[in-house]
């Protein structure tokens, strides 16, 4: 993952197959607009997308990207449901928002892609930990080497 982009620069998983996070140059199309058919969907952390596979997600479903794609695949028309994961949606662009800090959701990100959870260095760790704790991941998901920050 790059370091040091910008607010609206763009993360994504890429394909489901390689689970690579992509810039929005070699993404083209695809983050332009995302077919829910493909599994993806965009979500938008403080002003930066990042497009994500319903596949990747689902295989942590006690986080809330985990739910929200559970709700996502189960039915469009559950707003409400969406409303409770997300702040607000856009459905026909198949985009999410969450008011969030992006900086921090790159490392949150990176846990959805390798099963590993660091603490970010400029970020104090009470504050880290309320953003794991939004995004439901687990302290204990937090890796050895990061813990006695």
């Amino acid at each position: 993952m790059t370091t040091g982009q910008e607010p609206g620069d763009s993360t994504s998983l890429g394909s489901l197959e390689s689970s690579v996070f992509c810039s929005e140059e070699e993404q083209g199309p695809l983050l332009q607009k995302v077919d829910p058919s493909l599994g993806c969907f965009t979500i938008n952390v403080g002003g930066s997308r990042f497009v994500l596979s319903q596949q990747t997600l689902s295989c942590y479903p006690d986080t809330r990207l985990g739910k929200l794609a559970v709700v996502v695949s189960a039915a469009r028309d559950v707003a409400a449901s969406l409303l409770e994961l997300c702040d607000d949606a856009n459905l026909v662009e198949n985009e999410y928002f969450f008011d969030r800090s992006s900086q921090a959701f790159r490392y949150i990100l990176n846990y959805y892609q390798t099963g590993r959870l660091h603490v970010m260095e400029q970020l104090c760790a009470l504050s880290f930990l309320q953003e794991i704790q939004y995004w439901g991941l687990d302290e204990l998901s937090i890796d050895s080497c990061c813990r006695d920050r």
